[in-house]
């Protein structure tokens, strides 16, 4: 069961190729340097790293473990972990060219795909933090590819390597099943049936079970906390998408210049006519995934850009060939094009730029990014938003910490209604003083309260009814300002004293799995 066996050939690639995945590569290194701070969830990560278990309340564990060893190796600065993404971000570009040439591509199509990997908003604003969603970009790629070259020429060793790296990406993100879905009504669909009359796909799906029974049993421990998490988010933190306004952000984030070569590519993979190859299968992954995503009614669009790899790489293939038939200069015309256009506008998804020159960018292309979860957006883009404020939120913190005296600082804890705001207050408050955060947000809420009595309670954010209930007393103390943060960042830190009933009762309200 040889790697090479599976994703041999890459001399074969083309060049360009190969200088995209360079470029990809020093465009997030690069940006890691433009005074923009960790991501929210990045924040998060690390905490999650700090409590290493086999799941969490909203992902599974291997993205996680992984950044345990990265940051044990090259710490947990920024650069290091946006290192680690770009490193994803620089695979998932090498699959699309891999794909691009099994599917018959030559450079122009390699290169276009890669582009597209690289380049598309989506993809720029997922690679530009660390995360499982980088992850699952690049285990999505692979997994086409190894998909196209086991349809051509099956064996044990593809078929095991496949089930590997199912079972990988399913401990990274539970979306590899749409891709599981979509394999397995592509093979019933097409003549390559007849390869579920052997054991090894069965064996595949097996290894990729089996891989996941650990975190299965932690779900089944822990009263299946993932299974409430994915219910509150599609009802109540989801904003409804129908077919058509999928369809239309799907087009934003993916590049509108993109849409006629993923559209026309969608077309060329369902009139394949090789009855060994993979297309047909490719275009029943999107369809299905698409036919899931439309069914749950609340999808965000970068869900879908995950099973569209194979549309692109087909669609650039045709324009490859129309090129050579009639009209030479439309593709390069068109790279050069769709290029030009996604640099332009490549600093409304990487921190390129300071933050009035990003926004003043965004207001003269006149470009609105889609809004996805029920909650007040800010001046500035929300995935630049979710990197400001952090350490200045956690200095006012102990600011207030500090107004406790000895004895009201030995009996104190501080509670954070959001996993975000107690990450960082637990990743800059150490340098401050300050003790571990406890809170009732996600994972946060698992880890438990420890120790605490609730006697005297730093509360950051939320209003005075929100803890009116179980405080007698409720102090209102510093507030703090941060204009590039999303509105919602907390603004308020409380100092609640005198329990009106048992602290165990505001834990228990105080779950929020979303």
């Amino acid at each position: 069961m040889r790697l090479r066996d599976a994703f041999g050939d890459m001399g074969r690639l083309s060049r360009t190729v190969w200088g995209i995945v360079a470029f990809k590569l020093a465009l997030h290194l690069g940006s890691s340097a433009q005074g923009y701070g960790l991501f929210g969830d990045e924040l998060y990560y690390l905490a999650c790293a700090d409590h290493l278990d086999l799941g969490y309340v909203d992902h599974p564990p291997m993205s996680i473990w992984l950044l345990e060893v990265w940051r044990a190796a090259f710490g947990d600065s920024l650069f290091a972990l946006r290192a680690l993404t770009a490193l994803f971000g620089a695979g998932a570009v090498l699959c699309a060219g891999l794909l691009a040439r099994d599917l018959g591509g030559g450079r122009t199509a390699q290169s276009l795909t890669a582009l597209a990997a690289a380049l598309v908003p989506v993809n720029l604003v997922v690679h530009g933090y660390y995360s499982m969603n980088a992850i699952d970009i690049f285990v999505w790629g692979a997994a086409f590819v190894l998909i196209g070259r086991l349809l051509r020429t099956a064996s044990r060793g593809r078929w095991l390597w496949l089930g590997f790296l199912l079972g990988l990406g399913l401990l990274n993100k539970f979306s590899v099943l749409w891709l599981g879905a979509g394999f397995f009504l592509g093979l019933l669909a097409t003549p390559h049936r007849r390869l579920l009359m052997s054991p090894w796909p069965w064996l595949a799906g097996a290894l990729a079970f089996a891989m996941l029974v650990p975190h299965l049993l932690w779900q089944f421990a822990h009263d299946w906390p993932t299974a409430e998490f994915m219910r509150v988010a599609t009802t109540e933190k989801m904003l409804p998408v129908g077919p058509v306004q999928l369809l239309g952000q799907q087009i934003l984030v993916m590049n509108p210049l993109l849409a006629p070569v993923w559209i026309a590519g969608l077309f060329l993979l369902l009139r394949g006519k090789q009855r060994s190859g993979p297309e047909r299968v490719y275009a029943a992954v999107f369809l299905t995934t698409a036919a899931i995503l439309i069914a749950n009614g609340t999808s965000r669009p970068n869900f879908l850009a995950l099973a569209q790899l194979p549309l692109i790489a087909a669609g650039s293939i045709g324009l490859e060939r129309l090129g050579r038939a009639r009209w030479r200069w439309l593709p390069p015309a068109y790279i050069a094009l769709f290029t030009a256009v996604s640099l332009v506008a490549a600093p409304l998804a990487v921190p390129l730029l300071p933050v009035h020159k990003t926004s003043d960018l965004q207001a003269f292309l006149g470009i609105e990014i889609p809004q996805m979860e029920d909650r007040q957006e800010g001046a500035i883009l929300p995935h630049f938003a979710e990197m400001h404020g952090w350490a200045t939120m956690a200095a006012t913190t102990a600011e207030v910490w500090q107004t406790l005296s000895d004895d009201e600082r030995s009996r104190a804890a501080i509670f954070a209604g959001n996993y975000t705001v107690g990450a960082a207050v637990d990743r800059y408050g150490r340098e401050h003083g300050l003790p571990p955060v406890i809170g009732g947000h996600n994972s946060y809420w698992l880890w438990g309260p420890r120790d605490t009595q609730g006697e005297v309670m730093l509360l950051l954010g939320g209003k005075r009814e929100d803890y009116a209930p179980y405080w007698e007393n409720i102090e209102r103390t510093r507030t703090w300002d941060c204009s590039p943060c999303l509105p919602g960042r907390i603004k308020t830190i409380w100092i609640a004293r005198d329990l009106k009933q048992p602290f165990s009762q505001f834990w228990l309200d105080a779950r929020e799995y979303h």
